[in-house]
């Protein structure tokens, strides 16, 4: 995906999606040179260019491994759903509601703002929200959406706050959201009908650990205006 994510895409936004199979791309070019270079490891390079480019296959180059290690505590709806939230409910964490769960914060920032990121509880995987004080349901895109994240808000941290521990409720979900600047006119989520400029603000960059993109209508999308990386474990 060139200079979007794929949330915006599948919102709907135009992007030059380019795929690993000729067929699938326009004008049915090859831009994916895969190889096995070791038992479980394999190597992915990007030719990024549509109609073929100068093959050259070094606009992005990866490497996989393959392995057994289970995911950690709190990533299970993010790795095959791409779903920028922590999970510590007991379906797929066996976290009961009677537990804690801790989160200890790696904090980057690579920004000339302030920026300030926290997590709020909902409801569900859509990011509805129940109101502790009055119950009221909230849905991204909703009058209000942003005040009632802020009231479900467990905790905030900043570029200072590597090392700095939240405390959350067992089998519950959490989403991440951002103040931009640290100002509340300029907050932003994971789901993009909060987002009053429709952008994605939100990217998941590996287990538990979020990239946040902090100038309105997706900035530069570079994600790494500020970067959260949280450790959970069981209290």
């Amino acid at each position: 995906v060139q200079n979007s994510t794929v949330d915006a895409v599948l919102a709907g936004g135009g992007a030059n999606v380019l795929f690993g199979s000729a067929s699938a791309n326009s004008g049915q070019f090859q831009n994916l040179n895969a190889a096995q270079i070791a038992t479980g490891q394999f190597t992915l390079n990007w030719e990024d260019n549509s109609g073929g480019g100068d093959q050259d296959f070094n606009d992005l180059g990866l490497t996989v491994e393959t392995t057994t290690e289970d995911a950690p505590l709190g990533s299970a709806l993010q790795g095959g759903q791409n779903r920028e939230l922590i999970d510590v409910t007991e379906t797929n964490s066996a976290v009961t509601s009677t537990q804690k769960v801790i989160a200890t914060m790696e904090v980057f920032g690579d920004s000339a703002f302030n920026n300030i990121a926290g997590l709020y509880r909902i409801a569900d995987e859509s990011g509805t929200i129940i109101d502790s004080v009055t119950g009221q349901t909230f849905n991204p895109g909703d009058q209000g959406y942003a005040q009632a994240a802020l009231r479900q808000s467990v905790g905030q941290f900043s570029e200072d706050d590597t090392g700095t521990t939240i405390t959350l409720d067992g089998d519950a979900l959490y989403a991440p959201y951002l103040l931009a600047d640290g100002s509340t006119d300029n907050i932003y989520f994971a789901f993009l009908g909060a987002n009053s400029d429709g952008a994605d603000h939100v990217r998941l960059l590996g287990d538990n650990t979020f990239g946040f993109e902090d100038l309105r209508g997706g900035g530069d999308s570079s994600f790494d205006d500020l970067v959260v990386k949280m450790n959970l474990t069981i209290a």
